[in-house]
């Protein structure tokens, strides 16, 4: 394996080892972020001639550096996997020793998916950015029977007691007292830089899932904070929720139920259905 050296960086990633940056007071002032991108460099790793999804990027720049793509970490060094084809990127901040905080954003080709990635982060964003909304179905959101099969079985509407379809969604809104804009043809998109959640609204959130938490009727746990998912509203209850239970998990589908930590079975439970819009 051989390695290409970029003055040109970029990302989704998971960091593998970082050294921390040490600020010292005497080097004062700041820099511009024109500096801090020209002392600051990436190598790509090559497999067969081509980039694959796998950087080394380090600063020498006098700042506390943060490398931002699909998680965030801190220091002076990082080697980081990214998780999509094509033009990826990374976002570079410093924090200069007089409080200042300068940034930069580097691209990078990736060719082959070398290092294996999991499939659900291209289901969600498409690689780069995805935009989902409610599904087409008269069942969006409503309440059910917590655990009530399987997890395909939940997906298909199994143990679900009541429900609105996506313009009805709107008087719940108004009722739980969340933005109405939730409702109807609303978006969400779903970015990989940064795992940030967009509303269509303008609101603005952050997600994060894990496939490894499974059980007999979910195959994975979904997280959404900030202004979180569309229409996050546990019902009959009214806070948001932000931690869910995944039920099905495609690029053509994300159906998620949120149920309080020591719910019983068939004890009540709030499901989502989405689909990527149009």
């Amino acid at each position: 394996m051989k390695k290409i050296l970029f003055t040109i960086i970029s990302i989704a990633s998971v960091c593998i080892a970082c050294t921390p940056v040490e600020v010292r007071d005497s080097i004062g002032g700041n820099i511009t972020a024109e500096e801090l991108r020209s002392m600051s460099t990436v190598t790509v790793w090559q497999e067969g001639g081509k980039n694959i999804n796998y950087v080394t990027c380090e600063t020498h720049a006098p700042v506390n550096a943060v490398w931002s793509s699909v998680t965030q970490f801190q220091g002076a060094y990082c080697e980081l996997q990214l998780f999509g084809l094509g033009e990826q990127k990374v976002r570079l901040q410093g924090l200069c020793a007089d409080g200042t905080v300068v940034e930069t954003e580097f691209t990078v080709n990736v060719e082959v998916m070398a290092k294996p990635v999991a499939e659900e982060w291209n289901y969600l964003t498409g690689g780069s950015s995805k935009a989902w909304t409610w599904a087409n179905i008269s069942n969006v959101w409503g309440n059910g029977g917590y655990h009530a099969g399987t997890a395909a079985e939940i997906a298909a509407g199994a143990g679900e007691w009541w429900g609105v379809d996506a313009a009805g969604v709107a008087q719940q809104c108004r009722d739980y007292v969340y933005d109405p804009a939730d409702a109807g043809s609303a978006t969400m998109t779903f970015s990989l830089m940064g795992t940030t959640i967009t509303k269509s609204s303008g609101a603005t959130g952050k997600y994060s899932f894990d496939m490894s938490k499974t059980g007999d009727s979910y195959i994975g746990k979904f997280n959404a904070t900030g202004a979180g998912i569309l229409f996050p509203c546990i019902i009959n209850v009214g806070d948001q929720a932000t931690v869910f239970e995944i039920t099905r998990f495609t690029s053509k589908n994300l159906d998620l139920i949120y149920a309080a930590d020591g719910t019983g079975g068939w004890s009540e439970c709030t499901h989502w259905h989405f689909e990527p819009a149009k």
